[in-house]
């Protein structure tokens, strides 16, 4: 562990760092304050080569008495950059609005992401989510796409939502081309929008469109058709 001593005072300063190595294990972290506003947060997370999770937490008190807190436990995957399982829980008090509880739960698993959401943005009230996604790559593009599922307490009678989408070269442009399903107790909304862009002339062509077809109502469908291309300043 780093020396006692040469640990930087954290209560003259508005805006304070820290960084401490332990045997297998870093922990930094910061103080700021300022403004009728203070926040504090820690991170501990593994040294090079040593698998563990990484943990991190905060707390802070705003202007106008708000109060937020989180923390995050994440566990290491061997890809650059990313967790393997991840938990997460975010709290904000306003006050007169009561207490907001936010969690979430990721899992990562090849290419597939799979997540569960609870919100409590207030006592006894809860909104749940559940659902996967994932890209993969489909010819000389990629195909991605997800589905979820709400549920909530009271009346709400919860949602369903599917999407997918392909983003990939075409004729020596881009092209994107995606689709929305949700139903929402029994009513269905359904979208689909597409564009493609390419070079052209010194410039760039961007044709799009979309259609939509909302809780059941009459259909709305929209097309584009955009020419860009700088000029070059008169006299030049």
């Amino acid at each position: 562990m780093a020396d006692d001593n040469k640990r930087p005072d954290v209560t003259d300063s508005t805006v304070t760092e820290f960084f401490i190595e332990m045997q297998q294990y870093y922990l930094d972290g910061n103080l700021r304050a300022g403004n009728n506003a203070a926040n504090i947060g820690v991170n501990l997370s593994p040294t090079s080569g040593v698998f563990g999770p990484a943990l991190s937490a905060s707390a802070g008190v705003g202007p106008e008495g708000m109060k937020t807190g989180s923390f995050t436990v994440a566990v290491p995957g061997q890809g650059p950059a990313q967790s393997v399982l991840e938990f997460s829980k975010r709290f904000e008090q306003i006050p007169g609005n009561g207490l907001d509880v936010k969690s979430n739960v990721n899992a990562n698993i090849g290419p597939m992401n799979l997540y569960a959401q609870r919100e409590q943005p207030n006592a006894g009230s809860e909104i749940d989510t559940v659902g996967a996604r994932g890209s993969l790559p489909f010819g000389p593009g990629t195909l991605e796409g997800g589905a979820s599922r709400q549920f909530s307490t009271g009346q709400s009678p919860g949602a369903t939502n599917y999407n997918m989408r392909y983003d990939g070269p075409l004729s020596g442009g881009i092209v994107g081309v995606g689709g929305n399903l949700m139903d929402f107790g029994g009513v269905t909304s359904k979208s689909i929008e597409g564009s493609f862009r390419k070079p052209l002339g010194g410039g760039e062509l961007k044709l799009s469109g979309a259609y939509a077809n909302p809780d059941n109502e009459k259909s709305r469908f929209e097309a584009m058709m955009r020419y860009k291309m700088k000029i070059p300043p008169f006299g030049g």
